[in-house]
């Protein structure tokens, strides 16, 4: 069964520069004014977490609530995210939480207590990509109904909806690691719009001469 949709759980660096036509400077002022949270990518990253109340004299008190491994994404705080953009990598020893709370990489006050950020473990979560683009309104555009066509024997495919879709991939989402990747997401898009969907060889009839063009851009990703 072709997939109606695929949503990626988050964004590199030089998608969200693609998608939103930026440089890593332009992304920067945005992280530095807290108008944009990055997040790093972590794998068996021990951590502490806890809680940060008042003491009696009026400092903070932070109240451990206990360590655990984490593997996914944290994310980063503007002045730690701003200054791996700036650097190129960093050194990070707590992340962004909720106000009264603290997660520190653990065991915190340890000279080998930090994780060592570079620029490419930065990404932007899907939430805050939707988040971001709808504040500043960069949301994708949607295809327009086109006009209705002239009459006579119709097509059984629509061909300028399908290079449409086609080219809003290859612009916002970046070139496909393979025709075949290409060819599947066409079907599963023609599939999700309750269209009827076109077999392999037609697409890769269309698309073979688009591809011919694209697939070193494809070759020099995956390498």
């Amino acid at each position: 069964m072709a997939v109606s949709s695929l949503r990626k759980p988050f964004y590199r660096m030089e998608e969200i520069c693609r998608r939103w036509g930026m440089t890593l400077v332009d992304l920067e002022a945005f992280v530095f004014a807290g108008d944009l949270t990055l997040s790093v990518q972590v794998v068996d990253l021990e951590i502490e977490q806890g809680l940060i109340e008042p003491s009696p004299d009026g400092s903070l008190c932070h109240l451990p609530q206990g360590t655990k491994y984490v593997t996914g994404l944290l994310d980063l705080r503007g002045a730690d995210a701003s200054r791996v953009l700036r650097r190129g990598e960093d050194a990070v020893r707590q992340f962004a939480v909720k106000q009264g709370e603290y997660v520190h990489v653990a065991p915190p006050g340890a000279e080998w207590s930090y994780l060592n950020v570079e620029r490419k473990d930065l990404v932007v979560r899907h939430a805050e990509r939707e988040r971001f683009e709808a504040a500043h309104q960069l949301a994708q555009p949607t295809i327009r109904e086109l006009p209705a066509r002239p009459r006579g024997a119709q097509p059984i495919h629509d061909w300028d909806a399908f290079w449409i879709e086609t080219c809003r991939l290859l612009f916002f989402d970046g070139v496909p690691p393979s025709q075949a990747a290409l060819i599947r997401h066409v079907q599963a898009w023609f599939a999700a719009q309750g269209k009827k969907v076109p077999d392999e060889s037609t697409l890769k009839r269309k698309l073979k001469p688009l591809w011919d063009m694209v697939a070193p851009e494809a070759r020099r990703a995956a390498s």
